[in-house]
């Protein structure tokens, strides 16, 4: 399998109004009303290629963030709605339907071929792991300033 990376971007205002995008991981196929509020784009680590780019609700953003939206075992993508056949009911990923080959070697993308949205996204991602890190911290230490008090 691939290594991903997941980036979760927050639509802005007018884009979330004029495109009334629905949430591409609700449970229910065709009748959801649950507007997306943020995109999740998954890129390949090694050559930072865009493999999916998935709208999402709010409710299913935190499902996202807590590890609970299940991902293909195949190549990692994370499992929408669309990817249920709606005769069988069945979970068949893109990767199946495109035949892509997920064991094949991938060249890293050289520092002059890389986009500027991509180096953003990296950036994102690293911040918002710096903070959970120092979130952790702080966490450990009111734990135990709290202790040392009793």
């Amino acid at each position: 399998m691939k290594e991903l990376l997941y980036t979760v971007l927050e639509l802005e205002e007018w884009h979330r109004e004029i495109e009334n995008l629905p949430c591409e991981f609700c449970t229910v196929l065709f009748s959801n009303r649950n507007k997306a509020v943020c995109q999740i784009r998954t890129r390949s680590k090694i050559t930072h290629k865009i493999v999916e780019s998935d709208f999402v609700c709010q409710e299913c953003k935190e499902k996202f963030e807590n590890d609970q939206i299940p991902k293909c075992e195949r190549c990692g993508r994370l499992r929408t709605k669309s990817d249920t056949d709606v005769i069988t009911g069945e979970y068949v990923c893109r990767c199946i339907k495109r035949k892509e080959n997920t064991e094949e070697k991938e060249l890293p993308v050289l520092p002059h071929e890389e986009r500027e949205a991509t180096f953003y996204e990296r950036q994102i991602n690293a911040l918002r792991e710096e903070k959970d890190q120092l979130t952790e911290e702080v966490e450990t230490h009111l734990e135990a300033l709290e202790v040392s008090e009793v």
